[in-house]
């Protein structure tokens, strides 16, 4: 349905919610758009920060422990070795100690460093050569190392430690070497701008786990071979995965600067990440940091649902307001709509009470003045229809009628009582009117049912047109049909009646169709709407001649052609009218042709109107001017 053919409630709450949903949706749009941007700036700025400050604590912690690892490095070699600690050991000629360190060495790496093992090396020749090592026995006990696995792995990161004696420390995870959270570092001891020596340690991972204990992030920290020492996934500290081919280590490895942002996708879950890095000069270490792009931006899809869930609330309190502010407008005007529909049925009692004081209610407040405008109309035209036809009376009001009048071809139609004086007299004035009345009323009744028009009552005479202010098409056959209708009515009428008071009535009726100037005709004052012409005196001339011809319904020739394949009618003598140099033939209508029941002849018809035809018809009019002359046949 189109929405010019929706009721006026709908359309506004089409529009309406057309309007309040492409402001809420471009609203939205550009709110979240700005918000994500935001979040999305925040979030790097946030990673960054945190890869930051990760460095800075790891930085500490490192730090911290390699300056306890100098100082006991450089205690454990003045320290005195006591007696019941050394050990004799023969090798061909040389004699090979071994020293403990003092009670006050080992006070300087308690437990809480996480220090499992320190060892020393210098430059002997074309490697590294250990001087000592000192293990920590209760830490590693407590992590079930034993100080012969650590002289393993001593053994195979000795070619590593040349690089560290150009100056270079290092720091490897050993959790895959050891199967425990271990880890190890290697710096060089400067002394004159030369590495004189190299100090090693094996450290427990635990001592840098205070630096993870962020929950939103995933970090790591990552050793020189980009292997994870410290994860904050306990599962992959354990693990001591490499990491080379991680989206955010391959970022890092290719930027020179110390931090840096990037955004990547998981390979194996197809997830986006922000991430970020921040690299330690201590062995070329780094920190990652990455947050899920979804997780980052879950405030955002939370902000877009209750944005959509805010939208909704809106646009269907909108609707519930427009359609009830909707029914304020809409109702009254299908009111209106019905009360006008009431109105063009006839009704013009309907009135409505204004419900508001807006331009609906006064436009029904008009419609109301117009209905009372109607009412007054109608009932005009009702007394104005008792006077003149209501069909005139219709076409009058609206203007349609021409003065002057305008060329018509009509059937023009007079109807006598016979002997009306004489029943008059014998009469009161109102018991003339009042059968007269009735009479009239049966008439005009027969004339209007067959498309007819009364044009004027003369007396006891009753003028009618047919084809007058339009034409029906068949105006001729209305006309004869109201007369034989008339003629049944009469009888059906003089049924109970045949005394003084009540005298049977007869009349005469004469039918003649022609050109006639229809129009309004009369004074400045008072118009008259009627008809003239030759034909109209012609009809009255015909209906004059019923008396001594006998009948009660008289056709003119023109008339006769249109009727006579409808009609029986009998041919009565020509006339010679006044004005007209031709004899008219004259025919009285008998019956329908289809009507088997009716008079067959002239005489039947007689007979059956009462009519006593004794002698023959007089010759002339005997009225004070003559009018026809009947001629001899």
């Amino acid at each position: 349905m189109k929405l010019r053919n929706l009721p006026l409630r709908y359309k506004l709450m089409v529009i309406t919610s057309g309007l309040i949903i492409i402001s809420l949706i471009v609203l939205s749009i550009i709110s979240i758009n700005n918000f994500t941007k935001d979040k999305a700036d925040f979030v790097k700025l946030q990673t960054n920060d945190t890869a930051k400050l990760i460095g800075e604590k790891l930085k500490t912690e490192i730090a911290a422990r390699m300056e306890a690892i100098t100082v006991y490095d450089r205690l454990a070699v003045h320290a005195p070795v006591p007696a019941r600690g050394r050990k004799k050991i023969r090798r061909g000629a040389r004699k090979v100690t071994s020293a403990a360190p003092a009670p006050a060495q080992t006070e300087i790496l308690p437990a809480s460093s996480g220090i499992l093992r320190v060892s020393r090396y210098v430059y002997s020749g074309d490697s590294a050569k250990r001087v000592y090592s000192r293990d920590m026995k209760p830490l590693q006990q407590k992590l079930e190392l034993t100080a012969e696995a650590f002289d393993r792995d001593e053994a195979r990161l000795g070619e590593r430690l040349k690089s560290v004696f150009r100056g270079q420390s290092l720091l490897l995870s050993r959790t895959q070497a050891f199967a425990k959270p271990v880890w190890f570092i290697a710096f060089p001891i400067i002394e004159g701008q030369v590495a004189t020596r190299v100090v090693t340690a094996y450290l427990s991972t635990e001592v840098l786990d205070s630096a993870f204990t962020s929950h939103v992030y995933t970090s790591f920290f990552l050793d020189s071979d980009r292997a994870v020492i410290v994860h904050t996934d306990k599962k992959e500290t354990l693990g001591g995965r490499n990491l080379k081919d991680h989206p955010a280590v391959a970022f890092l490895q290719s930027q020179e600067t110390t931090t840096g942002f990037s955004i990547y996708q998981n390979a194996t879950t197809k997830k986006e990440y922000y991430g970020a890095f921040a690299k330690l000069i201590v062995g070329s270490s780094a920190v990652v940091v990455e947050l899920e792009k979804d997780k980052a931006l879950e405030s955002v899809n939370r902000l877009r649902k209750t944005a959509a869930l805010i939208a909704g609330i809106i646009i269907l309190s909108a609707l519930l307001l427009v359609y009830f502010f909707a029914k304020t407008i809409s109702e009254p005007i299908r009111e209106l709509k019905f009360a006008a529909d009431k109105i063009k049925g006839g009704d013009y009692n309907t009135r409505l009470t204004p419900r508001t004081g807006d331009e609906v209610g006064a436009l029904t407040q008009s419609f109301n003045d117009m209905a009372v405008g109607l009412e007054e109309r109608e009932k005009l035209k009702g007394a104005l229809g008792k006077f003149v036809n209501p069909e005139i009376a219709e076409k009058a009001m609206k203007g349609e009628i021409k003065l002057g009048g305008e060329r018509k071809t009509a059937t023009i139609f007079f109807s006598d009582i016979r002997s009306f004086t004489a029943i008059s007299e014998k009469l009161e004035p109102e018991e003339v009117v009042e059968f007269l009345n009735e009479y009239m009323t049966i008439m005009v009744r027969i004339i209007g049912e067959h498309q007819g028009i009364v044009d004027k009552f003369i007396g006891d005479a009753i003028m009618a047109v047919w084809g007058v202010p339009e034409s029906k098409g068949n105006d001729a056959l209305n006309a004869v049909n109201a007369t034989i209708k008339m003629r049944a009515a009469l009888l059906e009428f003089n049924k109970g009646r045949g005394s003084a008071k009540k005298p049977l009535i007869k009349i005469g009726c004469g039918l003649n169709t022609g050109p006639v100037l229809a129009g309004q005709i009369g004074s400045d004052d008072r118009l008259d709407y009627t008809v003239i012409g030759d034909a109209v005196n012609l009809a009255s001339r015909v209906e004059s001649l019923n008396k001594p011809f006998g009948t009660d319904i008289l056709i003119s020739q023109d008339t006769y052609n249109i009727v006579k394949n409808e009609f029986d009618c009998e041919p009565m003598q020509k006339i010679k009218v006044k004005g007209k140099s031709e004899p008219q033939q004259i025919y009285a209508v008998i019956r329908r042709k289809s009507d088997k029941t009716g008079p067959k002849n002239l005489e039947e018809l007689r007979k059956l109107l009462g009519i006593d035809m004794k002698g023959k018809p007089a010759k002339s009019g005997d009225d004070e001017e003559v009018k026809y002359e009947i001629l001899e046949k």
